[in-house]
């Protein structure tokens, strides 16, 4: 009986521990690039992203890490958290596509907009795998 109850708590910790892995590899998406032709498809969304207004230069907008990026050969995932500030999408569209075209990218971008910043987005995931240091049934 105790070994099973050992054995439950460590499944347990092993099952929590990988969620946050593979949280965090999402979230650390920001300026990092493996999947062929992403690291030119990041620079043309945050040029975008400095022409919109939004940051004052590429790099700034870098800085900030409002873009977010997962993916494999295949498709490609970027997810753009700004905050408040609303971004015309059509114009990150546009400049993917023309970057798209000019490298020979055949790989699908997905974008996806959102009305958080990276640490609301962070404290939301902190909040949703985070245990409770107290529970009990009435």
């Amino acid at each position: 009986m105790w070994v099973s109850i050992m054995f439950i708590r460590r499944l347990r910790k092993i099952f929590i521990l990988s969620i946050l892995v593979a949280g965090g590899s999402l979230l650390s998406g920001c300026g990092m690039n493996s999947v062929e032709g992403s690291g030119e498809i990041n620079m043309a969304a945050h040029d975008a992203l400095a022409e919109t207004g939004l940051c004052q230069t590429n790099m700034d907008c870098r800085n900030k890490c409002l873009v977010f990026w997962d993916g494999n050969e295949k498709r490609v995932y970027l997810n753009f958290y700004v905050g408040s500030k609303k971004v015309n999408p059509s114009l990150i569209e546009k400049a993917i596509l023309k970057r798209k075209e000019e490298i020979g990218m055949h790989t699908t971008v997905m974008i996806s907009f959102y009305n958080k910043t990276k640490d609301e987005m962070e404290n939301i995931y902190k909040m949703i795998f985070v245990s409770p240091y107290y529970r009990k049934d009435l």
